[in-house]
């Protein structure tokens, strides 16, 4: 029923090619509108908020004494917080140089918990920055380095350092599971990632009363709730700003829709006695045209949404992602069909006789 619905729908529209067109155009037109302002404005607002979260606005840095006391047991009660997206413990930096240059650049070591190297490095085994490689005098991830407590690792790999550590550098990196050691070892840096820039405040708090530590007052944490703040006041602007004028295209268009409708569906008032005449339903009626005005809308929108992006691209312009140029094709849709409820309860409710009497 539905499928012949829509056929009948699409023979109407081939068989009004006028009213169709300009149906079409005005739904592109209002999808190109919407997308060339505040498309383009959504945009520049998925960059920027990107840009400030790149910045690290989501990262909460802990450092810790030896004497404040702050274990990897940490990383086990962070992992009940649903607002932690990442947590990641480093041991005490011991310097380190290469053991085929005595007395060369010396290069932090560290112990790691919890974090991904992205490759499976033995017990025992090393991993180092770019950085730290060039500093030990290292062309290839492989070698040998020596603390100054003796202590001697094999270089095995090396590690893209992400921007949430770039405090590190350079920095050559131990990595251990923190579920396989026997005993709890100690944290001197314990960095936490969370899922959203907006949980940074509470979070914060709620890293306060996990970390479980002897002396709070060697414990130092350093957020950036300043730049998380910045993203939530620019995200909110612009979302806003972008919801009123959508609103206003949207509500335009659909009074240049609810009139195009009605003059369809005047144009085709005969057609419609006819169909009553013979039996057809009033919901019959409604139906087709609601489907018609839903066929040309979607038609229209996609014709605008294609046109807007090809234009904001040729044009170097900040391009939304897929999922709003959906949206608007689906509003666009939306938009048009509830502008023709009005015409089309109209056309349905028409006596059958006094219509077929219009010339």
């Amino acid at each position: 029923m539905f499928g012949r619905v829509l056929r009948e729908a699409a023979a109407a529209a081939k068989g009004q090619p006028v009213v169709s067109i300009l149906t079409i155009l005005m739904v592109a037109g209002m999808c190109i509108a919407v997308l060339m302002t505040q498309g383009r404005a959504v945009g520049t607002q998925q960059a920027v908020v990107g840009t400030l979260d790149d910045a690290g606005t989501r990262t909460i840095v802990v450092r810790a004494s030896a004497e404040a006391g702050l274990d990897t047991s940490v990383l086990e009660r962070l992992q009940g917080v649903s607002s932690v997206a990442d947590a990641t413990a480093f041991g005490p930096a011991v310097d380190a140089t290469n053991t085929n240059v005595p007395g060369g650049t010396r290069v932090a070591l560290r112990d790691s918990y919890g974090f991904d190297t992205g490759q499976h490095v033995l017990p025992g085994g090393v991993v180092a920055s770019d950085e730290a490689l060039e500093l030990l005098g290292m062309q290839h991830p492989a070698g040998s380095i020596t603390t100054h407590e003796g202590r001697e690792a094999a270089v095995v790999g090396s590690i893209d350092v992400p921007e949430e550590l770039g405090f590190l550098e350079p920095v050559l990196v131990a990595p251990a599971d923190p579920g396989t050691l026997e005993e709890p070892m100690m944290v001197s840096t314990l960095v936490v990632t969370a899922t959203d820039a907006q949980h940074i405040t509470s979070l914060q708090e709620v890293i306060v009363s996990v970390l479980g530590v002897v002396d709070p007052e060697g414990i130092t944490i350093d957020t950036s709730a300043q730049l998380a703040e910045l993203r939530t006041i620019v995200d909110g602007q612009l979302s806003g700003e972008a919801q009123t004028i959508t609103a206003a295209i949207f509500a335009l268009a659909a009074v240049l829709v609810a009139a195009v409708t009605t003059a369809l569906v005047m144009m085709r008032r005969r057609d419609y006695g006819r169909r009553r005449a013979l039996g057809a339903s009033q919901r019959l009626i409604l139906a087709l045209v609601l489907a018609q005005s839903a066929v040309l809308a979607g038609i229209g929108g996609i014709l605008g949404a294609i046109g807007s992006f090809i234009t904001l691209t040729a044009m170097n312009s900040p391009v939304p992602g897929p999922g709003y140029f959906a949206a608007v094709i689906v509003l666009s849709v939306t938009v048009s069909v509830l502008a023709s409820v009005f015409p089309a309860f109209w056309a349905a409710r028409r006596e059958p006789a006094r219509e077929l009497r219009v010339p």
